[in-house]
């Protein structure tokens, strides 16, 4: 947080704010103007980024990263655990090569869930992230049992490790940390080795390493763990399976994702929130949701989108949101109609802030306050604004009226009613106690 009190410092505090931006562990930074001085002139000179930040990653010790591929070589049922510092410096190509050199399964944090495709061999999916979600298959049947961690650019967050309950992070579970942060080593949990730097080139060290020394690869393994992940995938989505074909009315919200991951394809962009996306699509890339990277405002996922959209035209981008989320930046359509981004808003439309809703029902027996919401005819709203809008009753409409709105060429917003029943805001707490 910086602020820019004096016409004549503009320059040295823009240039901080961007070193602190673009260094380290990457952020937004916020940069106050006093009002008095924006009409001021000044002579400033600009200078390359080079000279007053580095450009360069920031390379590991050696002697750390030997350490650590020791730790790793020796570990019998290793897991990686990817987060922001993987996507910042670009090493998604390494955490799977080490994943396959050391027989590791592959988990991401829930807000980069997709940062490692999910149809990779070794994927697991992300651990769920409200304390009352801990139903991934995939994940808990892993964790259990393993030995070692490698966290990569993880901070190990509330939401990563489910209010850190021992389910998600078993006490006996040995850690090895590289973070480009050195706060963030050991800050929550206590480590065996970290390893200060850029994600990439501390991931190729442990790499190069591991193949100097004749670290393991053992194909029967590899083969064993990719058959067990393969398999534990298609459980975890045959037990969804009947919701997210449903025919049903009001629609289930699994049949809303499916048919929008369906009709859209791997190469869109799908911004979204939702926990239960894994359950039901292959998820290619990070979702630029709500909670994600810039903090846990409703309904950013849609400003978002919007930047995504004007930096990549060529993508269809989706923001996949809910009614409540919606309606705290429902003024933003103007923005979109004004500058003609087209992106496209599916509306979860279920009348509730359903997460805070669930909770309340798990922790209050069913009474709730504040969370039931009069939620306006959201197509009418976005015709007014100028945009498409489309209202969506029936599960067979929704492919249509995706179609419609893509064709458009306009900002559009799909709004979808669906079930909003307990159990449709979220099973998890309901299937344990059945």
């Amino acid at each position: 947080c910086l602020k820019i009190e004096r016409a004549d410092r503009v320059v040295e505090i823009l240039e901080r704010a961007f070193r602190t931006a673009m260094t380290g562990r990457k952020g937004p930074v916020y940069v106050g103007i006093a009002r008095d001085i924006l009409g001021q002139e000044v002579d400033i000179e600009l200078r390359p980024p080079a000279a007053y930040r580095p450009l360069g990653r920031v390379q590991p010790d050696p002697v750390e990263i030997g350490k650590a591929a020791e730790i790793l070589a020796g570990a019998e049922k290793p897991v990686i655990l990817a987060g922001g510092g993987v996507w910042w410096a670009e090493a998604q190509n390494e955490v799977t090569t080490l994943a396959e050199t050391i027989t590791a399964f592959i988990s991401t944090t829930y807000s980069h869930a997709g940062l490692i495709p999910q149809s990779h061999p070794l994927s697991i999916g992300s651990p769920e992230y409200q304390y009352h979600r801990r139903d991934n298959t995939l994940y808990n049947a892993i964790i259990k049992d393993a030995d070692v961690m490698l966290a990569v650019g993880v901070t190990f967050s509330d939401r990563t490790t489910s209010n850190y309950h021992p389910s998600l992070m078993p006490p006996h579970l040995r850690i090895v940390q590289i973070d480009i942060d050195p706060s963030e080593i050991g800050k929550n949990y206590p480590v065996v080795q970290g390893v200060v730097g850029d994600a990439k080139p501390a991931l190729g060290g442990i790499i190069r390493v591991l193949k100097e020394t004749g670290g393991k690869r053992k194909d029967v393994a590899l083969a064993e763990k990719t058959r067990l992940a393969e398999r534990l995938k298609r459980e975890e989505r045959e037990k969804w399976l009947s919701k997210a074909t449903s025919s049903a009315r009001p629609i289930k919200r699994l049949r809303l994702i499916k048919d929008v991951f369906d009709f859209f394809g791997p190469k869109a962009v799908i911004s979204g929130s939702h926990g239960w996306r894994e359950r039901v699509a292959d998820l290619t890339q990070p979702a630029f949701g709500d909670g994600g990277d810039f903090g846990t405002a409703l309904g950013s996922g849609f400003c978002r989108s919007m930047a995504v959209k004007l930096v990549n035209p060529e993508l269809d981008v989706v923001w996949l949101g809910g009614d409540g989320a919606f309606m705290m930046v429902l003024s933003e359509l103007a923005t979109a109609v004004a500058h003609k981004i087209p992106v496209i808003s599916v509306i979860n439309h279920n009348s509730a802030y359903g997460n805070e809703k669930v909770s309340q029902w798990v922790r209050y027996q069913g009474r709730f306050v504040g969370t039931d919401l009069p939620i306006p005819d959201l197509a009418a709203v976005a015709k007014a604004f100028g945009a498409y809008g489309e209202r969506v009753e029936s599960p067979e409409e929704i492919k249509p009226a995706l179609k419609r709105a893509a064709d458009s060429k306009r900002p559009a917003l799909i709004d979808v009613i669906l079930d909003n029943s307990i159990e449709e805001l979220d099973p998890s707490p309901l299937m344990r106690s059945q």
